[in-house]
């Protein structure tokens, strides 16, 4: 589930483990429900909603191309970007032009929403392997993840770690611009506000 810029609730089947589906439901603020759809079915998919542009459903399988889902359409509009077949991973927003998506094997590569045709994704960073589930996008620009062992701040050449000796933990964007932390066997609560850009 991702949350859009008025606070309404999209679900996204495409992101769950297994069924492929190309349903998304959207719960607004008055409780309506409204049913929209992505051009693939799949599972797997890494997905995130991006400020001013909308549901953004990237990779899972079957192989299905780069789409985004604005809040006034009713279809996904796939993006020129190469299909490819990859599920895990996570992606969030990295300033309002790309969004950053990190695989399993910890390599970063950012996606320009604004391609407009042969269009490929570029390499940001490679952090090594235990990428967890989990990544949220700063106000300020940059992204905190959440992962197997670590929290890291990915901003700028190269991540910068957070924290270390997690086996779990939870992430949450709050209104305030800031990301908050809680970490398992931590009693700290942290926050991570990104720099301005």
């Amino acid at each position: 589930m991702v949350v859009g810029d008025d606070g309404a609730a999209w679900i996204v089947g495409a992101g769950r483990a297994s069924g492929a589906t190309d349903l998304v439901l959207r719960l607004g603020t008055d409780g309506t429900l409204a049913a929209r759809r992505l051009g693939t079915a799949r599972t797997g998919a890494a997905v995130a909603w991006v400020p001013s542009r909308g549901v953004v459903v990237a990779y899972g399988t079957p192989v299905g191309p780069l789409e985004i889902l604005s809040p006034t359409a009713t279809v996904a509009a796939p993006l020129p970007f190469p299909a490819e077949a990859a599920v895990g991973g996570v992606l969030a927003p990295w300033d309002s032009a790309r969004v950053l998506r990190v695989d399993d094997e910890g390599r970063g590569t950012f996606l320009d929403l604004g391609c407009g045709s042969g269009c490929a994704p570029t390499a940001a960073f490679d952090a090594g392997k235990g990428v967890g589930a989990q990544a949220l996008g700063l106000e300020g620009g940059g992204v905190v993840a959440l992962r197997a062992g670590t929290v890291q701040l990915l901003e700028g050449a190269a991540p910068r770690s957070l924290g270390s000796a997690a086996t779990a933990g939870c992430a949450v964007a709050l209104p305030t611009g800031v990301v908050a932390i809680a970490i398992e066997g931590d009693a700290v609560l942290r926050t991570v506000l990104g720099s301005r850009k």
